[in-house]
């Protein structure tokens, strides 16, 4: 069934048993399972994703299947591309919709969802052919927190300060969607990767 998602076999992310001690089902809505997602800073809680819903679920230690769903609360929007799910310190952002909803970017402590997108935004979101084609990730630097977004076919990049909460447009040379795909500290310095032709990248605001 598509509302299923898996635990793997123990100290074995190869195998994917169909038992169940090893299934959980996404209960809510009908609807199919898109993303599981660790939830940061909140010890065993993760957010089982669907593509109109998102359910808490918490890590109990229980005889038949190890996580029970958090009855009194669920999220009335899903995913629509997983690709766009980042997290980072306390929190969750990602592209969400429901049945009755366009594109938004939804915002999570762990508590009720706040919705980030401004009324300009969700015009721009609304003018967009292809949302499921696109990719995001969360970075910190020099203080801020930042939501990145490439719309990939639509040739569209956005830049979210949370701290700020203000939208930015990003773009590379040719006003073309920005290259970042992903980002990584090391060695104090960030890098990136691009999907435009899998190299890699340095970058600092004294760039």
């Amino acid at each position: 069934a598509n509302n299923t998602w898996r635990l793997s076999g123990q100290n074995d992310g190869t195998t994917w048993p169909s038992g169940t001690p090893n299934v959980g089902l996404l209960q809510t809505k009908p609807d199919n399972v898109k993303a599981v997602v660790r939830f940061p800073s909140k010890g065993n809680m993760i957010f089982v994703m669907g593509s109109v819903v998102t359910e808490a679920w918490f890590d109990t230690g229980a005889q038949l299947f190890p996580y029970q769903r958090n009855n009194q609360f669920n999220i009335d929007y899903g995913c629509i591309s997983p690709a766009t799910v980042a997290y980072l310190d306390e929190i969750v952002v990602w592209l969400a919709q429901n049945e009755k909803s366009g594109p938004i970017i939804l915002m999570c402590d762990g508590g009720m969802p706040k919705k980030i997108t401004t009324d300009g935004i969700d015009f721009l979101f609304s003018q967009l052919q292809t949302p499921q084609d696109s990719q995001a990730f969360l970075y910190r630097q020099d203080g801020h927190l930042f939501y990145h977004i490439n719309f990939y076919s639509d040739n569209i990049s956005l830049f979210y300060d949370v701290y700020n909460d203000k939208f930015y447009h990003a773009s590379d040379q040719n006003l073309n969607y920005f290259i970042a795909a992903e980002v990584a500290f090391y060695g104090n310095q960030y890098y990136f990767v691009t999907k435009n032709n899998g190299n890699m990248f340095s970058f600092d605001t004294l760039f």
